[in-house]
């Protein structure tokens, strides 16, 4: 599962394993505004780079291309 696809994600677990969809709920949002900006408008290389240093190991384990904010 990854965060990205967590609702189709958990869809498709609940269909495998036969049981009734959950769904997610949503928590917080009305503190996330930014939440209707695509993430790339906040990730420059710099930033990018202090993101990647502090969870390079979770980018490892999950498989994520470090590159991935460019858009």
């Amino acid at each position: 599962m990854r965060y990205e696809h967590l609702d189709d994600d958990l869809e498709q677990l609940c269909a495998d394993l036969d049981l009734e969809n959950g769904a997610l709920g949503t928590y917080k949002s009305a503190s996330r505004s930014h939440r209707d900006q695509p993430f790339t408008r906040y990730y420059n290389k710099e930033t990018a780079q202090v993101v990647a240093k502090a969870f390079g190991p979770d980018f490892a384990m999950l498989d994520y291309d470090r590159s991935s904010w460019k858009g």
